[in-house]
């Protein structure tokens, strides 16, 4: 039997677990896509809620992503949306949280969106900053 930590994770969470087999178990919106599907997930793939409500696990309201840079992304698109924006166009700064157009960032290859986190405004101000500080140090 898992230990109550785990268990009162996954229904805080919302992803419940089924017995699936014998001593196995299974997360239940993995199970609606699997069935969904008509097979087992592929190896990597991820299943996205679209309300992002995890206790709903209706059909229509899980996406199969192929992998967690997928499903990433879908996170990040989502909270432009949310923030009124245009994900195609726009992205949230992390430092000043204002949507700005794509332009206003740095690129950056390692991240979900190819894109920094901070705008470049908030940037520079950092970069000020720790200039100043390190000329006081002096």
């Amino acid at each position: 039997c898992p230990n109550r930590a785990y268990l009162s994770f996954l229904k805080k969470h919302g992803l419940f677990r089924t017995r699936y087999r014998e001593r196995q178990h299974r997360r239940v919106h993995i199970l609606v896509a699997e069935k969904a599907l008509g097979h087992k997930l592929p190896l990597g793939a991820h299943v996205h809620h679209v309300d992002e409500n995890t206790h709903n696990n209706a059909p229509a309201n899980l996406v199969i992503c192929q992998d967690s840079r997928y499903h990433a992304l879908l996170h990040v698109r989502r909270r432009v949306l949310k923030a009124g924006g245009d994900p195609d166009r726009q992205c949230i700064c992390a430092d000043c949280k204002q949507l700005k157009l794509f332009a206003d960032f740095p690129r950056n290859r390692q991240r979900v969106s190819g894109l920094a986190n901070q705008c470049r405004r908030c940037i520079a101000g950092r970069m000020n900053r720790l200039y100043h500080a390190r000329r006081q140090e002096r």
